[in-house]
């Protein structure tokens, strides 16, 4: 690039990576370098309507930026940024036409479609070229996605502040725990006794003839091998069926972690950044968490997630679940804890923050999480929302009819940030 001087119409890079730009107070060289501005943004801004004061000076950096990127590629870069994504010249779709371009180019052509970048994210040639495309595939569609995401949502995505050390998570722990605390002791009594019996055994042999000593080694191995099945089936009917126990309660914790996980998604997929979610919040000084707590223009929701198999009734609050083909209530029923964590939460939040903040019955909903579960609702006495539904009933809260005010909204939020089960715990220094 011929450079001249910074008085006329094509100022040379050093002077124009120093301008400021727009009203950010910041140079172009520091906004391109902290990803805040790309060439994309930059050629927007030179085909704006409205020209920019320092056009001359974008038109250069551009220019330097983009012939630099084109050089790195042509050297074999692979891409790490969507501008050089978007420099990576291709040979176009259409074999007649063997003339490479620019990707992005061919994008804005509406040459080259998503499908396009999809498959070649998929299948890329192997060659260093198919690299550069894979890679060039999957910074290109990520900003598509985000774009797309912006456009669905201009407030932002939902929030979500999660508790790493969850009731679920702990209680599979300490189950770990019990289950690894059972296999040792047995582990530990058959090895204490080992060299005992192996000791005994030498000594008496030692004191027999050579005839007596092989009677003794089949005798030895029939006692042995009647004693190791025995030992086999009190094991397995005392300790085996503790252990199986033990998995058994860990699965059903691990099952429910998953229902949870895909609930939270659907709220990140139908929520925008005017909530905020909260997982597994558990309250200071309280030992029991709460699963899932959101904060948005409609107040605030308490929702208590259940992953079941089987069938069940639900039927004027009560609760049945069919066991030998008869239902059989269930007294601590999802209803019972969704009431008490709405209660300790509205008791928390008026602590610290006064009077007025309210958790209605009706913001109070049970979540069941297992679409296979064969459910029959009537008259349930509270919100109960399956998991095919969910999408739908998240989306009638984004026209909240009379919101909450905005500050009142970001006291709670901040107040929940708070706590301790959000708060990283430091490491203490080694001594």
């Amino acid at each position: 690039m011929n450079k001249t001087s910074a008085s006329t119409n094509a100022p040379p890079y050093e002077a124009a990576k120093n301008c400021l730009y727009k009203n950010t107070g910041k140079t172009l060289e520091a906004l391109y370098s902290e990803g805040e501005i790309n060439l994309v943004i930059l050629k927007k801004d030179l085909i704006a309507s409205k020209p920019e004061p320092r056009r001359a000076e974008i038109r250069a950096f551009a220019l330097y930026k983009f012939h630099e990127i084109e050089q790195a590629i042509a050297a074999g870069k692979i891409p790490t940024t969507l501008d050089e994504a978007r420099a990576l010249p291709c040979p176009q779709p259409d074999p007649q036409n063997t003339k490479k371009k620019a990707l992005g180019l061919l994008l804005d052509e509406g040459v080259i479609t998503k499908q396009h970048l999809i498959n070649a994210l998929k299948n890329p040639p192997s060659s260093r070229f198919g690299e550069q495309l894979r890679q060039a595939a999957r910074l290109i569609l990520s900003d598509m996605l985000k774009a797309e995401n912006e456009k669905n949502f201009p407030k932002g995505l939902l929030k979500v502040t999660s508790n790493k050390n969850d009731f679920s998570g702990r209680q599979r722990e300490q189950i770990s725990y019990k289950r690894g605390l059972v296999l040792g002791a047995v582990i530990a009594i058959c090895i204490s006794i080992l060299p005992f019996a192996v000791h005994s055994s030498i000594q008496n042999l030692s004191k027999l003839s050579i005839g007596m000593i092989v009677f003794a080694l089949i005798l030895s191995a029939l006692f042995l091998l009647i004693t190791t099945r025995i030992a086999d089936w009190i094991l397995d009917k005392t300790v085996g069926k503790k252990i199986d126990k033990y998995d058994q309660q860990i699965e059903c914790f691990r099952i429910g972690q998953k229902g949870e996980d895909n609930v939270v998604e659907i709220f990140r997929n139908s929520l925008n950044g005017d909530f905020h979610l909260f997982r597994n919040l558990q309250l200071n000084g309280e030992r029991q968490d709460i699963d899932l707590v959101l904060v948005g223009p409609p107040g605030i929701f308490v929702f208590e997630v259940k992953f079941l198999n089987g069938r069940y009734q639900i039927k004027n609050g009560n609760w049945a679940k069919e066991i030998h083909q008869k239902y059989r209530n269930i007294k601590n029923n999802a209803f019972r804890q969704v009431k008490s964590n709405a209660f300790r939460l509205k008791k928390f939040l008026s602590e610290n923050l006064g009077k007025g903040i309210s958790v209605p019955w009706e913001n109070s909903i049970v979540i069941l999480a297992n679409s296979n579960m064969e459910c029959e609702i009537q008259n349930p006495g509270m919100p109960t929302w399956k998991i095919q539904e969910l999408a739908s009933k998240l989306t009638t809260l984004l026209q909240a009819k009379n919101p909450i005010p905005e500050e009142k909204k970001d006291k709670i939020i901040s107040l929940l940030l708070s706590l301790d089960c959000f708060q990283e715990i430091p490491r203490q220094p080694n001594s």
